[in-house]
């Protein structure tokens, strides 16, 4: 469930680029103005979708790694454990300033190869924590 809740996040993070992109907003309040304008185009009313998934399976991951974590002793689940932690943290971090600043090209990139980054990690603490011992 974790790994399709990602999936999904990764997908529209795809389509907030996209209206980011396409519509580029003049300042924060005219952004969130057109993404609750009704006539908006459907890009930059999807823009909304990507934070409130990305912070639910965010806080999700947060809690899954943690649980399992404290059943399964292993090193690499630790590991693993701490990496997504901080992933997801930062990703709140770059998140949030990409929305302040506007999503500047080079901090989307930083976004995505973050987003790529904890993708390999929740990969791999999945991995680790069906590893038989």
């Amino acid at each position: 469930g974790g790994l399709l809740a990602t999936l999904c996040v990764g997908m529209s993070g795809a389509i907030t680029a996209l209206g980011d992109t396409l519509f580029p907003a003049t300042s924060l309040t005219a952004g969130l103005s057109q993404d609750l304008a009704p006539t908006a185009h459907f890009l930059i009313r999807l823009r909304a979708i990507h934070p409130a998934l990305a912070v639910t399976s965010g806080v999700a991951w947060m809690v899954i790694v943690w649980l399992v974590a404290r059943e399964r002793q292993s090193n690499r689940v630790q590991v693993g454990a701490r990496a997504i932690m901080g992933l997801v943290l930062l990703q709140f971090a770059v998140g949030v300033s990409n929305l302040v600043l506007l999503a500047p090209v080079g901090l989307q990139l930083i976004h995505l190869s973050l987003a790529d980054g904890l993708w390999i990690s929740q990969l791999l603490f999945v991995a680790a924590a069906w590893e038989y011992h």
